[in-house]
């Protein structure tokens, strides 16, 4: 489905600056192309509407990435009809859409709600990161911890290892040529990376930070299959991402075959 809607109705006032409290946009629109053939006759259906958008007022908010001492209120409220075009016939509806938005920042929270004849759906978004004066808050964008990756890598599905001393992070993941590691920092910018089983892969890394060094372990496998998994092993990484073993550390040997004895 095309939307025709939003051409039909722009461009119209959201705000007015400087932004104060009341109706900043109010208008009627009859015999917009709403888009799609909902009777099968051929013909796009028409849409009637009455558009306010109104800026409710200035308050506090507080979301899952933080608190923030005043944002914007606004919402949007749209009332009206589609009349199909072979029996003339009206559906009414109505939505409205509430939004917070910080200086600086844009929108932070919405909130929609949407009524069509006597059924009513909504949803609730929230802003999970942003990006103010160059420094990232929440979660930033994601980027590549390893590319080119074989297309028969094993195991499917194995997810990169993550790990942070409170100030950086750390990412194990199986690449091309064996198990590696990466050093990020809250931006998402690569500090340094380093091979920590080169020629040998892994299956379920884990990572954690002992309040000194990072630690990854792993289980072994080469030749693009698990086998039989009777060892874990483990490699050091300081908070520089600096590798500090010289080999793997044998953490546990065991008897029998596994799929996995960090599982």
């Amino acid at each position: 489905m095309t939307d025709k809607i939003t051409a039909g109705i722009a461009p119209y006032i959201v705000a007015l600056f400087p932004v104060t409290p009341g109706v900043v946009a109010h208008f009627d629109k009859n015999g917009l192309d709403f888009g799609s053939d909902l009777d099968g006759d051929g013909i796009n259906e028409t849409m009637n509407l009455t558009l306010t958008s109104t800026i409710i007022d200035f308050e506090p908010l507080t979301i899952g990435i933080g608190s923030f001492t005043r944002t914007v209120k606004d919402s949007e409220a749209v009332t009206g009809s589609v009349v199909l075009s072979q029996l003339k016939t009206s559906i009414p509806f109505s939505s409205t859409s509430t939004s917070w938005s910080a200086p600086g920042i844009g929108v932070l929270k919405t909130s929609q709600s949407a009524t069509v004849q006597s059924t009513t759906t909504g949803e609730m978004m929230e802003a999970r990161g942003y990006t103010s004066s160059g420094v990232t808050h929440g979660f930033g964008l994601p980027f590549t911890v390893a590319s080119n990756l074989p297309l028969n890598l094993l195991p499917v599905g194995d997810a990169p290892a993550l790990a942070t001393d409170g100030q950086n992070f750390f990412a194990a993941s199986e690449g091309a040529s064996g198990l590696v590691g990466m050093l990020f920092n809250t931006q998402g910018v690569p500090i340094s990376s380093v091979n920590l089983a080169t020629g040998t892969g892994s299956v379920f890394q884990v990572a954690a930070f002992d309040g000194n060094n990072y630690w990854v372990l792993y289980t072994p496998y080469s030749g693009g299959t698990s086998g039989s998994i009777n060892t874990c092993l483990a490699q050091r990484v300081s908070p520089t991402g600096t590798l500090i073993d010289a080999s793997d550390i044998n953490v546990v040997t065991i008897s029998g075959t596994y799929s996995s004895i960090t599982s």
